[in-house]
């Protein structure tokens, strides 16, 4: 399968050293963020048996003991251009401080593919990857907007990825936000069932009720400053009015 990603918000990503930038993205950061939401999603089936997570997990990624069975690659076509970009975008000038980043509106292809011998990419797998998409991002401060893809195209073998799985990869044309998470989760509900859902967990857990998707109403193109990025008029509110309120 591969997926061409759009970079809609700066990604914050650090090297091997985790003191640089990277000079690339790094596989080794989208499998730790893909090994994150597939605990989100096989936390539906096992509930809080954290062994019976960890040998889901392991069985499917791999562990020191036995290889993944998926490989991820990372083909970028050419550099992607980085750029200086405010970590807190919300504060007063004196307290920005710029950081090198990989610039937004710039794309690179993810490659997954399964272990030779296996034809199919699993539905937990699936979810992961769509969770993450969607959800998650890449670098730091992805829980404030930042390191935020979209998949602009998706492609992939019938034998490894049927065609209505392969269709949520990538909103319909004109499609909203709101129904396009909705229609993946959705899909999450009926192949990845919540047996658990009712159980407090102690860990993260995607499901009714441990956890709530919230859209943020103001989009890129309403930005008000010029001088800004559009995508920080779109979340500055989000930061400032919703997170700092809570």
């Amino acid at each position: 399968m591969k997926l061409l990603l759009e970079i809609t918000t700066p990604i914050f990503l650090g090297g091997s050293d985790a003191r640089t930038l990277a000079d690339v993205v790094r596989v080794p950061s989208i499998r730790g963020q893909v090994r994150y939401w597939l605990r989100a999603v096989l936390g539906r089936r096992v509930g809080n048996n954290i062994a019976a997570l960890k040998e889901a997990e392991n069985n499917l990624m791999g562990h020191t003991g036995a290889s993944s069975l998926v490989r991820f690659q990372v083909t970028e076509g050419h550099p992607l251009e980085t750029a200086d970009r405010y970590l807190l975008p919300h504060r007063q000038n004196k307290s920005k401080v710029p950081m090198t980043a990989f610039a937004e509106k710039q794309a690179f292809q993810l490659a997954v593919t399964p272990r030779p011998g296996l034809k199919a990419i699993s539905d937990d797998l699936l979810a992961a990857l769509l969770l993450w998409l969607n959800l998650g991002g890449l670098g730091k401060r992805t829980r404030r907007g930042y390191g935020s893809l979209r998949c602009l195209r998706a492609t992939a073998p019938e034998e490894m990825v049927s065609p209505d799985r392969l269709a949520l990869f990538t909103a319909g044309p004109g499609e909203s936000l709101p129904n396009y998470l909705g229609r993946i989760l959705t899909w999450l509900d009926e192949a990845v069932p919540a047996t658990s859902a009712e159980e407090k967990p102690d860990y993260p857990i995607l499901a009714k009720p441990n956890a709530a998707v919230l859209v943020c109403e103001p989009t890129h193109a309403q930005g008000v400053d010029a001088q800004a990025p559009d995508f920080e008029q779109a979340m500055i509110p989000f930061w400032r009015d919703f997170l700092r309120a809570g």
